[in-house]
C-alpha cells in the first residue's frame, strides 16, 4: 500500500509537469505584431509636410488636410484631401539622426 501510494504520487506530479511545460503554440493563421518605433513623430511630420509630399497640387484655394493615417513598420497609408478633390496614398518612412523622419517613396493609389 506504502508503495502504491509512492508510485501514484510519483505519477500524478510527472504528468502535472508535462501538461505545465506545454506552452501554446502559435496559430498558423495568428500574424505577428508590428511595433512602430514613434508612431506619434511619423503622423505629425505626415499632417504637417502633406502639402510637399503630395505629386498633386491644392485646387481652387483649398489646403490639403490629413483625414487618416495607418503606419505599418517602415510603410503607411494616408487618406487627404482639400475640400475639393480626396488622395489615397502608400509611403515608406524611415528614421534620421535624432529622430528625424523621412520619407523615402510617397506614390498615389488609385
Amino acid at each position: 500500500m506504502k508503495y502504491f501510494l509512492i508510485i501514484l504520487i510519483l505519477l500524478i506530479g510527472t504528468t502535472g509537469l508535462y501538461f505545465l511545460d506545454k506552452s501554446p503554440e502559435p496559430s498558423i493563421n495568428e500574424e505577428p505584431q508590428v511595433v512602430v518605433q514613434n508612431p506619434d513623430s511619423v503622423i505629425k511630420y505626415v499632417s504637417e509636410n502633406i502639402s510637399k509630399l503630395s505629386p498633386e497640387k491644392e485646387q481652387v484655394g483649398g489646403t490639403f488636410f490629413v483625414t487618416n493615417i495607418t503606419l505599418d513598420l517602415g510603410t503607411g497609408n494616408v487618406e487627404y484631401e482639400d475640400g475639393h478633390n480626396a488622395y489615397v496614398a502608400k509611403f515608406e518612412y524611415k528614421y534620421g539622426s535624432e529622430e528625424e523622419i523621412l520619407i523615402t517613396n510617397f506614390v498615389l493609389v488609385e
